[in-house]
């Protein structure tokens, strides 16, 4: 089943069956699979694959500004129709939605954190997604609200008052964090921001 999902020309492979489409929950789910999979057969070709896939997202999805990744890319401007989408997110030149969604991003920081986990840190893969792992959890820490320990529903977007607190977007953050700061990956401050998230 795997094998037959469609993939971007990156290999990357689809969200949707229709038509090709990259978003950034699909890269946690498919993940969860591949560790999974690693985990039942200790066959390190799993971890592999996760990692390619992270990176091929990324060639669509990931902000080297912020280390935050957008929520959606399409291979076409072609606008799919149904209750998950804006219709005409993918429309515009870049082909993607152009907000960064905080549980869209938190998809993102438990799987970077999952794969650094298992992956070897003598694979070739490995320093790229550590950086965008540190990016991403650097860019989080200075907005995490101090008073809530939370971070908001567009996490970039501090300074919006209709731009509300988000609970599931900050669990993942505080579970990429947590994990991060007991492997060793990130510094201990870390451990204390996750605990207050």
């Amino acid at each position: 089943q795997y094998r037959s999902i469609p993939r971007a020309v990156n290999g990357a492979c689809s969200h949707r069956t229709g038509t090709v489409e990259l978003w950034d929950d699909t890269v946690y789910m498919i993940g969860m699979a591949l560790i999974g999979s690693y985990k039942a057969t200790g066959d390190i070709a799993y971890v592999e694959e996760f990692a390619d896939q992270v990176i091929a997202h990324s060639e669509h999805l990931y902000d080297p500004e912020t280390g935050f990744w957008y929520h959606g890319w399409a291979e076409t401007s072609f606008p799919a129709e149904d209750a998950c989408s804006q219709y005409g997110w993918n429309t515009n030149p870049a082909h993607r939605n152009n907000e960064f969604w905080g549980r869209g991003n938190g998809w993102i920081a438990m799987s970077l954190a999952d794969v650094l986990e298992v992956l070897p840190s003598s694979d070739r893969r490995y320093p790229q997604i550590k950086s965008m792992y540190e990016q991403m959890m650097n860019t989080l820490a200075g907005l995490q609200d101090r008073k809530t320990g939370l971070w908001r529903q567009l996490p970039l977007r501090v300074r919006d008052k209709a731009n509300f607190l988000e609970s599931s977007g900050s669990a993942m953050f505080g579970y990429a964090m947590a994990k991060g700061a007991r492997l060793g990956l990130l510094p201990k401050k870390f451990s204390s921001l996750a605990q207050r998230a």
